[in-house]
């Protein structure tokens, strides 16, 4: 099950794309993986384990899912491009993502609340607005 959820799409930093539509679509492949069925069934299950045993949490927070796995060169990428401007790459990351999981995954998780198709692409254009204000360079 855990190698499904490593099956993701990396995206590739590209200057001659608009940065807006390739952190859209980092943000669509993330929202898709928050979605799917096994990554929900091995979060409750890491979930709870959490709850149980704290140095577990350590060890799922060294992992990196999704578009953990390369977001942060994409941002240096990006950055070295003059299209964004990141000093700390591992915050940014984060807050990316933590951005799409509070509004999306957790909702799911939890079970309470769960945005609809519309919902979540609105939560998505905002979530990249929001980046795109602190960290784009206004192109």
């Amino acid at each position: 099950m855990m190698g499904k959820l490593n099956n993701i799409q990396t995206v590739v930093f590209d200057e001659n794309k608009p940065l807006k539509a390739q952190l859209l679509t980092i943000a669509e492949h993330e929202v898709s993986l928050f979605r799917s069925d096994n990554f929900l069934r091995v979060a409750k299950i890491a979930f709870l384990q959490m709850l149980q045993a704290p140095e577990f949490a350590k060890q799922m927070s060294a992992n990196s899912i999704g578009c953990m796995t390369y977001l942060e060169q994409f941002l240096t990428d990006a950055a070295s491009a003059n299209k964004m401007q990141v000093d700390d790459k591992e915050l940014a990351a984060k807050q990316f993502v933590y951005q799409l999981k509070s509004h999306i995954f957790y909702p799911r998780l939890y079970g309470f609340d769960v945005p609809n198709e519309q919902q979540e692409a609105y939560l998505i254009e905002q979530t990249v607005e929001l980046f795109l204000a602190r960290y784009g360079c206004g192109q």
